[in-house]
């Protein structure tokens, strides 16, 4: 789900539509809103890290793929609790460091 919502934006997220059909109806119109291109950002880094926690899993190195999973997880849960975009704020400081 997170990959493909990576590949063809916030839109194609089943979790996202599911929210915006079911909750958002019940919420106050937002404070800020959410950029697509950091959505995808976000989206396109979790399933990389996803990916390669998968991949960890498959070679036997479980250790690494928890680790990679939790991450992912924290990211998401900094995200949805604070707005603080990690891969956004990668990107940026990337671009600063050049």
């Amino acid at each position: 789900i997170v990959a493909v919502s990576a590949a063809f934006g916030p839109r194609a997220n089943a979790f996202a539509s599911a929210f915006r059909m079911l909750v958002t109806p019940r919420l106050r119109p937002p404070l800020e809103v959410v950029t697509v291109a950091s959505a995808r950002a976000l989206d396109t880094a979790e399933a990389g890290l996803l990916v390669v926690a998968s991949l960890a899993f498959f070679a036997n190195i479980d250790i690494v793929g928890v680790f990679l999973a939790l991450v992912t997880a924290a990211v998401a849960t900094v995200h949805a609790t604070t707005g603080f975009n990690a891969a956004t704020a990668a990107f940026e400081w990337m671009k600063r460091a050049k």
